[in-house]
C-alpha cells in the first residue's frame, strides 16, 4: 500500500470580516466593503491602498489580506519578505488564517530563514483554533518529527481532527496509521474507513489502498 506524508501548503486567503480589538468605526467598515469590492472587481491597486490604510491602523483583516496581496502579486510586485511582515502583525493579533500563512512561510524560507520549529509553532496555533489544514499540517510536523519531537500518537491527535473535518489528506493518513498501528492501536477496520472517506473525496492514492482491502 502507498503511504503519503506531505505538507499541504494552500494559503488561507482573503477574509472580509473586520477583525481587531476595537470596534471598528462606520468609516473603516465601509473602507473594508470598498476594498473587498474592488478586490472582487480585480481592481487590485485600490485594494492594496484601502487595505493599506485599514492595516496601518492595526486591523487583522486587512493586515492579512495584505500578506495574501503580496504573496500572490496582486497590484504589488510580489514580495515575500512583506506578505511575512503582513501575516505576521495579523498572527500576533490572533488571526488564525494568518497563522498558519506564517507557518508556511517559514517551512519554505519565504521571505525569512527557513525554520521547522517556527513553522510548526504556528501551525499549532492555527490548529488549536480549528484550522483544517493547520491541524493537518500541525500532524505532518509530528509524524515527520520536523521542528519539534517525533510523535505518532499526537500526530493521530491531530490528523484526526482535520479528518473530522472532512479534510481529506488527514483522513488518508490517519487510515495509514491506523493500518500500522503507528500512534494507534493497529485496526484494519479504522484504516479501512478512513480510506474509505478520503477516496469519496476522489483522493486517487486512497483509493488505490482501498482496493488493496478487496484483494
Amino acid at each position: 500500500m502507498n503511504h503519503r506524508i506531505k505538507l499541504l501548503l494552500a494559503a488561507c486567503l482573503f477574509t472580509a470580516s473586520l477583525t481587531t480589538a476595537a470596534a471598528p468605526t462606520a468609516e473603516q467598515r465601509q473602507q473594508l466593503n470598498q476594498a473587498f469590492s474592488a478586490y472582487q472587481q480585480q481592481d487590485y491597486r485600490r485594494a492594496h491602498e484601502l487595505f493599506l490604510l485599514l492595516a496601518q491602523q492595526g486591523y487583522a483583516t486587512a493586515q492579512h489580506n495584505l500578506g495574501v496581496m503580496y504573496e500572490q502579486g496582486q497590484g504589488v510586485p510580489q514580495n515575500y519578505v512583506q506578505a511575512k511582515y503582513w501575516f505576521e502583525q495579523a498572527a500576533e493579533q490572533g488571526r488564525a488564517g494568518s497563522q498558519h500563512n506564517l507557518g508556511i512561510f517559514y517551512y519554505n524560507g519565504y521571505g525569512v530563514k527557513q525554520d521547522f520549529s517556527r513553522a510548526c509553532d504556528w501551525f499549532g496555533k492555527a490548529a488549536t483554533q480549528g484550522i483544517a489544514v493547520a491541524q493537518y499540517n500541525f500532524g505532518v510536523c509530528y509524524e515527520k518529527g520536523q521542528g519539534m519531537p517525533q510523535s505518532y500518537v499526537h500526530a493521530s491527535e491531530w490528523f484526526g481532527k482535520a479528518a473530522a473535518q472532512g479534510f481529506p489528506d488527514a483522513q488518508f493518513n490517519l487510515g495509514v496509521l491506523y493500518l500500522n498501528g503507528h500512534g494507534v492501536p493497529q485496526d484494519y477496520a479504522r484504516a479501512r474507513y478512513w480510506f474509505e472517506q478520503a477516496a469519496a473525496q476522489g483522493m486517487a492514492v486512497a483509493q488505490f489502498n482501498l482496493g488493496a482491502f478487496y484483494e
